[in-house]
């Protein structure tokens, strides 16, 4: 069912004279005559997919960013960071978890504006 509505999502923009570069598994003929560029990823079970897909769409940004001329190394915006303590005494957590997942939360970095 996802399958096809991302297929169906595609053939909408291109309708609309949209450009789109496909991530597509190996073989996939079906996309290949949809879209103007695809990527292709080897075929893996469901759940490596994800790991499969960011690799060539951060290699995308990267290259996007470079011809644009943005400074790739010192991004505009970016977050800064501190060390926070967040408080999970509120949490419904008992003994040695509770325990862990304050030491693990206290040691976690907290992104702040």
């Amino acid at each position: 069912m996802k399958y096809e509505k991302t297929l169906s999502n595609i053939q909408e923009v291109t309708a609309r004279s949209g450009r789109v570069i496909a991530i597509a598994i190996e073989g996939d003929e079906e996309i290949k005559h949809l879209v103007e560029h695809t990527i292709q990823i080897p075929q893996a079970p469901e759940l490596l997919l994800p790991v499969l897909e960011v690799v060539p769409l951060q290699l995308l940004a990267y290259h996007i960013a470079v011809r644009r001329g943005c400074d790739v190394d010192q991004p505009r915006n970016l977050a800064k960071e501190r060390h926070g303590r967040i408080n999970l005494h509120s949490h419904q957590m008992k003994g040695s978890a509770m325990d862990d997942a304050y030491r693990l939360m206290t040691s976690a970095v907290v992104a702040v504006e």
